[in-house]
């Protein structure tokens, strides 16, 4: 195997994993890497990167895969940005796009949300999804939400793996909480 098509071969998963589709140079693949920042935690507990399989709800939203409701947020500070990542297929008729909210410390959600996520259609094919929210005013947590976009689904089955989020607004790769490392954390 040539230098070349090792360096293809890098590259190509480096996009798999980044969710970046296009071909990037080698001055922005470096650039990607600086910004994947080893050593950041997924704040999701419970991700993995197999696929599973869950139904939007009857009124099109699905909190996110891994049950994290309502993340503590409250020791960062107002500006800090949230990225929620995941790859995604989906089997429902629905249009399906990510969504992030804040919540106030009454739980009560804030209207800061956002759903500038890409939106996926019925597809067999695997796509990476990422949006981004920054911490707005008393925030103290956050909901990431699986949004159905336009008319109702038909209950088919939406895959889920590689779900993360991170501070920043980088996409990363996907790594395991570090209380959901075999012998680390509870």
């Amino acid at each position: 195997m040539s230098l070349n098509e090792k360096m293809t071969g890098l590259a190509n998963k480096l996009r798999e994993k980044t969710g970046v589709s296009n071909k990037i140079s080698i001055v922005d693949m470096t650039k990607l890497l600086d910004n994947l920042k080893w050593g950041k935690e997924n704040l999701l507990k419970g991700s993995n990167n197999q696929f599973k399989y869950i139904s939007l709800s009857g009124w099109g939203q699905i909190s996110s895969a891994t049950n994290n409701q309502k993340l503590d947020i409250s020791k960062y500070p107002v500006g800090t940005s949230f990225t929620y990542s995941l790859t995604v297929i989906n089997k429902d008729n629905n249009n399906i796009a990510l969504e992030l909210s804040l919540n106030k410390a009454d739980g009560t959600r804030m209207y800061q949300f956002n759903s500038n996520s890409q939106i996926v259609g019925r597809s067999n094919n695997a796509v990476n999804l990422t949006t981004t929210i920054v911490k707005k005013d008393n925030a103290v947590s956050l909901n990431a939400y699986i949004i159905g976009v336009g008319d109702s689904g038909n209950g088919s089955q939406i895959g889920i793996s590689n779900e993360r989020l991170y501070v920043g607004t980088e996409p990363g790769i996907w790594t395991p909480n570090s209380a959901d490392k075999v012998g680390e954390g509870g």
